[in-house]
């Protein structure tokens, strides 16, 4: 059968995206981690993400043959990082290859293949995933309660009214904290009654789309995104910002009751069984569409600008996208029932239009 020819589109977009490689590796490079070094040490990184771009590409189309030849043979290694860096131009999608090469395949997943028993495995591999992102929620949890007894130590008759929807928001969010924390917890201490995780996406693209929404990875896209905010457009009183606080709180309550939805199921790059009721009854991801609109709502006061909502755009839309196109991925391979779920509730994230 013949290979289907690439469209122009895709090969402009794949051009594109070795752009954008560029920029994620040199951008973050400079302005992070590798801030204090001098500009030669930078600029020599920079041409080292520049080598990198044909090597993924290669990594992506010539897998099997990679590790044979590049030991053996430089020039071939030379030649087809060379080649692969013009896939775009060519007949072949370095990009939808790349892709299919980071999707989640239990066949590819160390899981399957270390000598030990399989459950006792995901059980102490879910504790590690646990105290990375359990950690986080406690500092939210922690940081949350502060603020709340902060702004209640102050006297209340000169206390402004946003105080009043912050001491609500923080006290919702730590409901939803409190309700992830319960979920991770059960399920650390389920095995001793015999209740076990299905599966775990216990990958390096698992950890990187789940990590890219909380601050392990969040640094990257505060290096490269433009200012979230610009100056406050939004007039201090009169019934705007009232308004948009009460969406935001609204908000907030039913991302709060989606976590709580989930129950004992709750838990992030793990397959603990599907929840079709309530929220996940009418769609997918309604956790990430409610929290995506929270806070843009929280943060609409200082978009005033196209790089402003840019930035919005990085911070809050991308990731949670990306989030969720992995999950369902993994959901789909891991979970039998997965599909038929996805006939039932076709809708990610709004019902009738998306």
């Amino acid at each position: 059968m013949s290979t289907p020819r690439i469209p122009y589109l895709v090969r402009l977009y794949e051009l594109a995206l070795a752009l954008g490689l560029l920029a994620l590796v040199g951008g973050a490079a400079r302005h992070t981690v590798f801030g204090f070094l001098p500009s030669a040490i930078y600029f020599a990184l920079e041409y080292l993400a520049i080598a990198a771009v044909p090597l993924l590409w290669f990594l992506a189309i010539h897998k099997n043959r990679f590790l044979f030849f590049w030991l053996r043979s430089p020039v071939f290694f030379t030649y087809s990082c060379l080649s692969s860096a013009f896939a775009p131009l060519r007949n072949s999608s370095g990009a939808l290859a790349l892709f299919t090469f980071f999707r989640y395949s239990p066949e590819n997943t160390f899981l399957y293949r270390l000598p030990m028993n399989r459950r006792l495995l995901i059980s102490l591999l879910y504790v590690i995933i646990v105290f990375a992102f359990g950690k986080t929620l406690y500092g939210f949890l922690t940081g949350n309660l502060n603020v709340i007894k902060n702004l209640l130590s102050v006297n209340s008759d000169t206390l402004p009214l946003e105080s009043y929807f912050s001491i609500v928001r923080y006290a919702i969010w730590s409901a939803a904290i409190v309700g992830c924390m319960f979920g991770y917890g059960y399920s650390v201490f389920a095995p001793l009654w015999n209740r076990h995780i299905h599966n775990l996406d216990f990958t390096i693209a698992g950890w990187v789309t789940t990590s890219v929404c909380y601050p392990f990875m969040g640094f990257v896209l505060v290096a490269l995104a433009p200012p979230l905010y610009g100056h406050n457009f939004m007039p201090s009183g009169g019934p705007w910002p009232v308004f948009v606080l009460s969406v935001e709180l609204l908000l907030n309550i039913l991302y709060t009751a989606s976590i709580l939805n989930l129950g004992t199921k709750f838990g992030v790059m793990t397959d603990k069984g599907l929840v079709s009721s309530g929220f996940y009854g009418v769609v997918r991801h309604p956790g990430y569409t409610l929290e995506v609109g929270m806070f843009l709502c929280m943060s609409l006061h200082a978009l005033s600008s196209p790089n402003n909502w840019l930035a919005a755009m990085l911070f809050f839309v991308v990731p949670y996208y990306l989030r969720s196109e992995r999950e369902d991925h993994f959901m789909t391979v891991s979970n039998p029932d997965f599909a038929l779920y996805k006939q039932t509730v076709p809708y990610k994230y709004v019902p009738g239009v998306l």
